[in-house]
Formats: structure tokens, C-alpha cells, sequence
């Protein structure tokens, strides 16, 4: 077709684009995740820090509690309220797969943070509709919530910002992001 049709026609893709209701993130205006600048939540008493590196839930454990601020160790994230996941969600801004403290142990089918209590059903949850997948797949061939082996369990994730829910996958599934929390036990 002509040069003149094309245009038109690409012009009439734009605006069409243009006038559909936006899907971005609530912070595509303020730029996207805010790394390694710790927030301070009341109600937590505690600093929350996002950290880019595509890993391992193992891996993001072992480095969340090499990391020290204003004197407190850090480890994954524990999201007990609505508080926290807000914070995190609005001011942190993960935009991929991001990890937290919580792992779904298989064989006896509990949740436990990383600072060993379990999470209990009534507590705050925000699970995706599809939360664990009972079975194998992609690179996590090998691994299977299937089985009464009490060592396996399935690390939990948030998933991209535009479905800020948990999930559990697999222990060889790598997150872009890790969410480190600095409790300090004060306000």
C-alpha cells in the first residue's frame, strides 16, 4: 500500500492504544523499583530493602543475612499485614518475581518463615488463586511437592507488580528481586 495508508493506519493503532485504560503499575510514573534504599515501617518496626539479582531463594537467604543495617542483620522478608505488603508494593516497587521469607514445606504441608514460626491460614495471605503447582515443571523438573519428603518445600514469591500476589515455585526457580528485612524491635 501506499505510504499514506500505512501512516493512517499506524496513526489509527496509536490513538486506539492511547484511548484503552492503562494496565501500568501504580509507580510507572515515579520510575520503576527502588533498590537498596532501606523504608522503615511502624508498624513491622522494621527497615525493608529491595535487592536485584537474579537468584535462588537459597542464595537470596544466605546474602539477606549477610546484609547489616543501622545494626540490625537482615533476612528475607517476613509479610505478616496488610501494612507490609503495601510498603512493599508502593514503595519498594518490585516489577518482576520477587522472594520473601516464607517457604511451603511438602511433606508436611506448612508454611514457616524464616524466623521458624508458622504461618497460620487466618493470618494475612495475599496467594494468588493458583498458588502451588503439585507437580514438575520447566527448569524445576526434579523437584516435586508430591511427595512426604519433609525437606522439600516450595519457596513463596511475589509475582510481577501487576499481580502482586504470592506464589511458591520450585527451589531451582531464580527471582530477579529479594526483599531484605532489618528488624529493629523499636519505633
Amino acid at each position: 500500500g501506499s505510504p499514506m495508508i500505512v501512516r493512517a493506519v499506524l496513526v489509527g493503532l496509536l490513538l486506539a492504544v492511547m484511548a484503552a485504560p492503562a494496565a501500568a503499575p501504580v509507580w510507572a510514573a515515579t520510575g520503576g523499583p527502588v533498590l537498596e534504599k532501606p523504608v522503615y515501617s511502624p508498624e513491622a518496626k522494621s527497615y525493608f530493602e529491595l535487592m536485584k539479582s537474579h537468584i535462588r531463594w537459597p542464595d537470596a537467604r544466605v546474602l539477606a543475612r549477610q546484609r547489616e543495617y543501622k545494626g540490625a542483620r537482615g533476612r528475607l522478608a517476613i509479610v505478616r499485614s496488610r501494612e507490609v505488603h503495601d510498603l512493599i508494593r508502593e514503595k519498594l516497587r518490585p516489577d518482576s518475581m520477587t522472594w520473601i521469607g516464607l517457604r511451603y514445606f511438602c511433606g508436611v504441608h506448612k508454611l514457616m518463615w524464616v524466623d521458624g514460626s508458622v504461618h497460620k491460614r487466618s493470618q494475612f495471605s495475599p496467594w494468588h488463586r493458583v498458588w502451588n503447582y503439585e507437580g514438575t515443571w520447566g527448569a524445576d523438573r526434579r523437584v516435586s511437592c508430591t511427595g512426604k519428603d519433609t525437606s522439600v518445600y516450595f519457596p513463596v514469591h511475589y509475582w510481577s507488580a501487576n499481580k502482586f500476589y504470592w506464589n511458591a515455585n520450585g527451589t531451582l526457580k531464580a527471582a530477579e528481586y529479594y526483599v531484605v528485612e532489618y528488624p529493629t524491635g523499636k519505633e
